[in-house]
């Protein structure tokens, strides 16, 4: 009986961190290329490359000590956000949609996260980004941050 209640609590705790933590590029229709903490690039910028040549030229800006990561550009476009400096380690973004818009076009939304008021973190310089690779979409793209 002891057992069997542990056993249920357990689930019950399982379920429900799970269903409280973040979702990595949601959907089978996002993958994930790269995301991390440290990028060189060091101004905020969200971009979108539709070709092998544009993502090349990104990523070299993002990380010239390795090669581009493979991606499909007759099937997928690459989507990035770059945070650019910040002041303290803890920030993060993550790109959460790629979704095509009613008059045409796609809007791509991405949420950024702090640590929290109070919160101690490492002062130290970060450059929080988030590549995915997203079904192709022609036409203009805009940027939305959600919270």
């Amino acid at each position: 009986m002891i057992r069997q209640t542990l056993t249920a609590a357990l689930v019950a705790v399982a379920l429900a961190v799970a269903a409280a933590a973040p979702v990595v590029a949601q959907g089978p229709a996002l993958r994930e290329v790269s995301r991390g903490e440290q990028s060189n690039v060091e101004a905020s910028k969200q971009a979108v490359s539709r070709t092998a040549a544009q993502f090349a030229t990104m990523w070299k800006e993002h990380n010239w000590e390795s090669p581009a990561p493979r991606i499909d550009f007759a099937k997928e476009m690459a989507v990035a956000v770059f945070l650019g400096t910040q002041q303290t380690a803890g920030v993060t973004v993550q790109i959460t949609e790629v979704a095509p818009k009613a008059t045409g076009g796609v809007v791509i939304r991405y949420r950024v996260t702090r640590p929290a008021t109070g919160q101690v973190s490492a002062q130290v310089l970060t450059f929080p980004y988030h590549i995915v690779a997203a079904p192709a979409h022609d036409g203009p793209y805009t940027f939305e941050k959600v919270d």
